[in-house]
């Protein structure tokens, strides 16, 4: 074949694989759909949004992407495909799709709200910052963008720039309390108390009866500590409103901060059966201590009994029972924990969750008999699942029954999907081979384990100490082991393997430096480390004499 007829073949296969609507030149109408496709575009634009709001977003994505084809330059669609995948998760291609949208049409508030949002909320404040300052040139007259450039400042800890736009705002529009009261919040992240306290005393001036005015004095007192003076603003909001549940849990922490535990549950429990606070409310408020509160261990003689009686209040309602757990994991109140864990099982035998709370609890406390008893039920109901098997195994471990714990470690092992998990198995696999005195496979699996995690240093200690008993590869063992003691210099257990490693090759001076040093940091009162230190010790007078 010539070259032409090439040429020709060629320009024949690129039209025969042409859509034929691109067959000779396109015509755009003036709203930017393709001629002949508005029909098509409107349905597939109708449907997605459609689909939007009843959050199928996958078949929504789909016709947006639909409509860009007829419509390739439309903001309006990039915008809602940026909304979309901001709501899905998927942050680059919102941000992407959100820009398009706005550089279509940078004159549209609701595109560079999008953006604003977008970079905020994945803490590219800086981004934020720009976008909200092309809101207020677009709109200048609107006080809420000031504001909200205020707060961006203020969340960037740029308090300066934050307080120079509130004053401009004040200067532009007035007065208000919400500018007061924004000027508090920054005065005191500065740690400025007395501008701080002013700004919420020029507000309740302005507003006298503005009751959010007063509960924000009052825990402005009760932060730092000035008892009296928070009581007297206390006083005045529950003789203003008895029943408004933000002051009421307000009070609250004022008793709590002050060690008045009694009269905090003498408030708190006829407030909860009166449902002055109601079942939502309250538990809203213990999940946000139990997120935040760091003295929450220190306020046990509060905690403990509110929530027991929240529980018993909501006894068959589960997500109050786990928040019930979940407080008594945070204060290590394990036997409590799983005793309600048991209870719960009563009525949700099928809630693998349950199981596997229980499961975790019982080998924290070390009730081994209990989970056995608990975890081979859980693995006749749950028999693809890896922690049941993996927990029972553990139990079997503890009681040196090591044939029944590798039969039911390597059943559970098949099962696992993740290397964190997978790191576990090898490591309680290798135990019950090492029980089994079968150290090769012992070995092979310790191996294992580092080729998931090369740095762990549970597995690195177990490893060396178990080839230091059997006097195999020490200057490996030696290795290992160092490793461990530079990352935990007071570790008595990996202190103990260095010794008993150092023992093994004869090195007996640095051994009983190191044995000595398990014993500082605790060993004294583990068996096997004080066994080890006088082996360690005699073997050393024997050399001396």
């Amino acid at each position: 074949m010539n070259k032409i007829a090439k040429r020709a073949a060629g320009l024949l296969l690129i039209l025969m694989n042409f859509p034929l609507h691109m067959m000779g030149q396109e015509k755009i109408k003036s709203d930017g759909i393709r001629e002949g496709f508005e029909s098509e575009y409107y349905y597939a634009f109708t449907e997605a949004t459609r689909y939007t709001i009843y959050q199928y977003y996958n078949q929504a994505v789909g016709l947006y992407k639909t409509c860009l084809e007829y419509n390739p330059g439309s903001a309006a669609i990039k915008y809602q495909l940026s909304k979309i995948y901001y709501r899905t998760g998927y942050i680059e291609e919102a941000k992407k799709l959100g820009i398009e949208a706005w550089n279509g049409e940078r004159k549209n508030r609701w595109y560079l709200l999008n953006l604003i949002t977008i970079y905020q909320t994945t803490n590219r404040i800086d981004s934020a910052i720009l976008f909200e300052k092309e809101l207020i040139a677009l709109e200048p007259q609107r006080i809420d963008n000031y504001l909200n450039l205020s707060l961006l400042y203020e969340i960037s800890r740029e308090y300066r720039k934050s307080l120079k736009i509130l004053d401009q705002v004040e200067n532009g529009f007035g007065k208000s309390v919400e500018v007061l009261t924004l000027k508090y919040d920054i005065y005191k992240s500065m740690g400025k108390n007395d501008e701080a306290i002013s700004q919420l005393y020029a507000a309740r001036t302005m507003e006298p009866e503005n009751l959010s005015v007063a509960g924000l004095i009052a825990e402005f007192y009760r932060d730092n500590g000035d008892q009296d003076s928070a009581s007297t603003y206390y006083n005045y909001l529950l003789g203003k409103e008895e029943r408004d549940p933000v002051t009421a849990f307000s009070y609250i922490d004022y008793l709590i901060s002050f060690a008045r535990y009694e009269e905090a549950l003498q408030y708190f429990i006829p407030s909860l059966k009166k449902e002055i606070i109601n079942k939502e409310q309250t538990a809203g408020y213990f999940m946000n201590k139990l997120e935040r509160d760091e003295k929450i261990m220190e306020n046990r003689a509060f905690y403990d009994p509110a929530m027991a009686l929240f529980d018993s209040l909501y006894q068959y309602d589960m997500r109050i029972n786990a928040l019930y757990v979940d407080y008594n994991f945070k204060v290590k109140n394990y036997d409590k924990a799983a005793e309600k864990l048991k209870a719960m099982l009563k009525n949700n035998e099928r809630n693998s969750r349950i199981w596997e709370q229980l499961l975790f609890t019982e080998n924290i406390i070390n009730q081994y008999d209990s989970l056995l008893f608990y975890g081979e039920k859980a693995v006749n109901l749950f028999n693809d699942q890896p922690l049941p098997y993996l927990y029972t195994g553990i139990a079997y471990l503890q009681k040196k029954e090591y044939s029944l714990a590798l039969k039911t470690l390597e059943k559970g092992f098949q099962y696992t999907t993740n290397k964190e998990l997978s790191l576990q198995y090898c490591i309680f696999i290798a135990e019950a081979y090492n029980g089994l005195q079968n150290h090769n496979k012992s070995f092979e699996f310790y191996e294992k384990a580092l080729s998931f995690d090369s740095s762990n240093i549970l597995v690195m200690n177990n490893y060396a100490y178990f080839l230091a008993v059997e006097g195999r590869e020490l200057e490996k063992a030696k290795s290992m082991s160092r490793k461990t003691i530079k990352k935990e210099k007071s570790n008595a257990i990996y202190l103990d393997t260095y010794a008993w490693i150092l023992y093994k090759m004869e090195d007996y001076r640095k051994a009983r430096y190191y044995i000595r040093k398990a014993m500082k940091y605790g060993g004294a009162s583990d068996k096997e480390i004080a066994e080890h230190y006088n082996t360690i010790l005699n073997k050393q007078s024997e050399q001396e004499n």
